[in-house]
């Protein structure tokens, strides 16, 4: 963990609860002692990036499009949400291209 930390400079509490939410995704097992560590879970070879991000985080949105918490009254006519919305759909189908074994 600690180099996965360094390398990818975030602190190694935060790194930790990132590790722990994939491990109760079940993308991520754990072992403990002297070779133990974090390890991509058989079933999570085959899922996609967008999968992933998804298991770990209980969705994916570019934006929520709020104001002051509240839904943007201009949302329906909104030429930004447009844009954003057409952004996260190219987003989301080329993330669902990529599988995670492919990255190994």
């Amino acid at each position: 963990m600690h180099d996965i930390s360094r390398k990818l400079a975030i602190r190694k509490p935060y790194l930790r609860k990132i590790l722990q939410q994939m491990n109760k995704a079940g993308i991520l097992s754990s072992r403990k002692g002297k070779r133990g560590g974090f390890f991509v879970t058989d079933d999570a070879k085959s899922l996609t990036l967008f999968d992933i991000i998804v298991k770990a985080q209980g969705g994916f949105s570019l934006t929520e499009h709020k104001i002051n918490k509240r839904p943007c009254k201009r949302m329906l006519s909104c030429k930004l949400k447009r844009k954003l919305d057409m952004m996260e759909k190219k987003l989301i189908k080329d993330l669902k291209q990529i599988k995670l074994n492919g990255l190994f």
